[in-house]
């Protein structure tokens, strides 16, 4: 099995449905029964070891069980880090060794947007292939969703225009709500005439219960009466 089927996609699926369902003719004239009350969690655990039967590719050494990860810096805005670890144990008598397997995806502290973030008076524009948040003629606010905030000391707002803004520009970071835990507070002075893009930074307030919240970026413009034609481009989380 593991032969047949160790270059196939979707092999994984495709054998956890069999051992699932049950099946006949693919080996044989001799059924196999359905396994319909076996989690499939260990069915999966079960198709792996099998898997790894024909697995012939040299093994890298392990890493320690604990350490630190240093991503590579040359990754551009937007990617994304994935963490894969693995454990196989040493078996028994007649037993073969077991290996289980998780991954777990890190965003990066640089995110654009993507068009569908909840807003109110925020708009979304494409510019050169990029989503801009468009700036409201008031006061508004756009959310970034599932953000874990732990030893972020600083957030980076990166604004664009193609005429400078008359006004300085108000910014607040609020936990959870539009009216929630205020974090931190910034704003973009006046820029000079000839300058396209300013970056407005807010030193936050530590989040330091390890779980995953909702931020919301207020905007509040000094003079209501001037309007204000530019849009955001980028947001960064800062750890210093």
């Amino acid at each position: 099995v593991s032969q047949k089927y160790q270059t196939e996609r979707g092999a994984m699926n495709y054998l956890t449905e069999k051992i699932i369902k049950g099946g006949a003719g693919v080996w044989g004239e001799v059924a196999m029964p359905a396994h319909s009350a076996v989690p499939v969690s260990d069915v999966k655990q079960i198709v792996t070891w099998i898997m790894s039967l024909a697995d012939k590719k040299p093994k890298k050494a392990s890493l320690p069980a604990s350490g630190t990860i240093v991503p590579p810096s040359d990754k551009k805005p937007g990617s994304a880090l994935v963490l894969t670890a693995s454990y196989t144990d040493k078996g028994g008598n007649n037993i073969k060794s077991l290996t289980g397997s998780s991954s777990f995806s890190l965003r990066n502290n640089t995110l654009g947007f993507s068009g569908k973030e909840k807003v109110k008076g925020f708009t979304s524009m494409k510019f050169n292939g990029m989503n801009m948040m468009v700036f409201p003629q008031g006061e508004g606010w756009f959310a970034v969703d599932s953000i874990d905030l732990s030893n972020i000391q600083s957030i980076n707002i990166v604004a664009g225009w193609q005429q400078a803004p008359m006004t300085e520009l108000l910014f607040e970071a609020r936990l959870d709500a539009p009216d929630g835990k205020l974090l931190g507070k910034g704003s973009i002075a006046n820029p000079m005439k000839d300058q396209k893009t300013g970056t407005v930074t807010l030193p936050i307030e530590a989040v330091t219960d390890g779980k995953f919240h909702n931020l919301y970026i207020l905007y509040k413009p000094k003079d209501a009466n001037t309007p204000v034609q530019a849009g955001l481009s980028m947001i960064q989380f800062n750890g210093k």
